[in-house]
């Protein structure tokens, strides 16, 4: 049995990666956040620091630090949070509505195990037919 590609899948049923899903939902909530009041129990919690030591071993990620790579990666900065709309259009990239699929490696690759299956139709048949003849 041929194995399928996940990126073949998700392009054919026009599904978005849970990951950048994820991202989106984060990316939509700092906006929220960020566009508060400065007594918003949001924006206190994201100043508020918890006292103690963490267990040992790899360091936990932070929101925060989520947040701040999801804005390096588009290229935003804290001062585009104000203008909602920009923002918004900005932080929306995985509506798969929207997203225009190119033909690429995947779909090629589905190509192949298309005609592969073809292919091995017309064996059937013509082993069958040999048969019968």
């Amino acid at each position: 049995m041929d194995r399928i590609r996940n990126e073949v899948i998700r392009n054919k049923l026009r599904v978005t990666e849970v990951t950048k899903k994820i991202q989106e939902r984060r990316m939509q909530w700092y906006g929220h956040v960020m566009r508060r009041d400065e007594d918003y129990v949001g924006k206190r919690v994201r100043k508020m620091e918890v006292s103690g030591r963490r267990a040992r071993g790899r360091p936990k990620k932070k929101w925060e630090h989520c947040v701040t790579k999801d804005l390096e990666g588009k290229g935003l900065s804290e001062n585009d949070v104000q203008n909602r709309g920009k923002w918004k259009l900005l932080s929306r990239n995985t509506d798969p509505t929207r997203v225009r699929v190119e033909k690429g490696k995947e779909e090629e690759e589905e190509e192949e195990i298309k005609n592969k299956k073809n292919v091995d139709n017309r064996n059937k048949i013509r082993t069958e037919a040999k048969r019968k003849a």
